[in-house]
């Protein structure tokens, strides 16, 4: 399991900033799965970044990426904390490494099956810009 602890202490500034804001938890683990101490129904929002840690080199980009299976996982348990009335699931889907457009399809098809009557979805992406990343919003109704 690959670590980010640069990622994670940037991300742990950047939103203790104020003070008086939201509660943020930067979690420094695989998204595969979720600590069960977190409620479901609980969350506000789960925010994925998927494909490789930037500024990564060539061998790190092929060894350390997400994977389609363990975010399909980690999306459907996502799924079941994020709070009814608004709570969110956003997705950044990287295409231009390998394994990027099949996970991004992936993420398509998951967001596709997800009962309308309990989630509202929608896809954001860059017509003029052939790798630029597909972004998937899920709310929860």
């Amino acid at each position: 399991q690959h670590q980010q602890p640069t990622t994670t202490t940037a991300t742990m500034m950047m939103t203790t900033e104020e003070k008086n804001g939201p509660t943020v938890y930067v979690l420094e683990r695989s998204h595969e799965s979720f600590p069960e101490e977190i409620e479901q129904g609980s969350v506000s929002a789960v925010v994925y970044n998927l494909g490789f840690l930037p500024g990564s080199c060539e061998e790190e980009k092929k060894a350390f990426r997400t994977q389609e299976r363990t975010t399909v996982l980690s999306l459907t348990a996502a799924s079941t904390l994020v709070k009814s009335g608004g709570g969110l699931i956003v997705v950044s889907c990287y295409v231009g490494h390998e394994g990027g457009e099949q996970e991004m399809r992936s993420v398509k098809r998951w967001a596709a099956e997800l009962e309308p009557g309990e989630f509202n979805v929608a896809q954001i992406e860059w017509g003029n810009r052939k790798l630029a990343p597909v972004v998937v919003v899920v709310q929860r109704k």
